[in-house]
C-alpha cells in the first residue's frame, strides 16, 4: 500500500513538472514573438509620424487598436505566469487567439506601411 500511494505521488510530481515545463515554453514563445514585433514598432511608429492628412490619421486609428492589442495581450500573459501552473490551460487559447490578432494588425499596419513582412 505504501509503495502504491509512493508511486502515485511520484506521478503526480512528474506530471506537475511537464506541466510547468510546457507553461514556460509556451510564455517564452509568446514573450520571443512580441520581442520579434518590438523590433519593427519603432519604425512603424515613425513612418505613422512621417505620414500627413487623412493617410496619418488612418495609420494612428490602426497603431493605436494594435497598441490595446498588445497591451491586453501582454496583461492576460502576466495573469498566466502568476496563474497555478494546473491552472494555465484556461488562458492558453485566448492569448494564441489574441497573439494571432496582434500578429495580423501588425501585418496590416506593415502592409499599409509599404514595409516588407
Amino acid at each position: 500500500m505504501q509503495q502504491a500511494q509512493e508511486d502515485v505521488e511520484e506521478t503526480v510530481q512528474s506530471a506537475q513538472k511537464e506541466v510547468n515545463v510546457q507553461k514556460e515554453e509556451f510564455v517564452n514563445t509568446i514573450d520571443e514573438q512580441l520581442s520579434a514585433m518590438e523590433e519593427e514598432m519603432d519604425q512603424i511608429k515613425q513612418q505613422i509620424d512621417e505620414a500627413t492628412g487623412d493617410r496619418k490619421s488612418e495609420l494612428q486609428e490602426k497603431w493605436e487598436g494594435l497598441q490595446d492589442e498588445k497591451e491586453q495581450l501582454e496583461n492576460d500573459l502576466d495573469e498566466l505566469r502568476a496563474k497555478a501552473d494546473e491552472n494555465w490551460q484556461d488562458l492558453k487559447t485566448n492569448i494564441d487567439n489574441q497573439l494571432e490578432s496582434v500578429k495580423n494588425s501588425f501585418d496590416e499596419l506593415k502592409s499599409d506601411l509599404d514595409m516588407d513582412s
